[in-house]
């Protein structure tokens, strides 16, 4: 199975090139496949590697904090989770993100010193 990846990779390159195969290995996941066979559902995923990303908060944390909710998950499987789906999730984020532009200006900015503005 790897070889053949591999011979179809080479194949890709020659006949389209190095671009058209770097789009072809970054297709999107299907949102189905990515979560098939996980033993905890996808609501539940999303929720605890978007908490560990958004905020600043342990894997422990988050592992009492989904206790109190009644479900019962280790710290080694949200870590896991962050490891898996993190880097899909910002691939799928940076196809909406703005590009921020390269110049910016300042407008003049006065501060009040001993009681006078300078």
């Amino acid at each position: 199975m790897e070889a053949e990846n591999l011979f179809l990779r080479k194949a890709l390159v020659q006949t389209r090139g190095w671009r058209a195969m770097m789009k072809e290995m970054q297709r999107f996941v299907r949102i189905e496949d990515l979560f098939k066979g996980r033993h905890f559902d996808r609501q539940i995923i999303v929720l605890c590697v978007s908490w560990y990303t958004s905020f600043k908060l342990s894997l422990r944390d988050l592992v009492i904090m989904m206790a109190d909710r009644g479900i019962s998950v280790t710290h080694t499987t949200i870590l896991r989770w962050v490891q898996r789906y993190l880097p899909e999730f910002e691939k799928r984020w940076r196809r909406y993100a703005r590009s921020v532009g390269g110049s910016w200006r300042m407008d003049e900015t006065y501060i009040k010193v001993h009681g006078r503005w300078v």
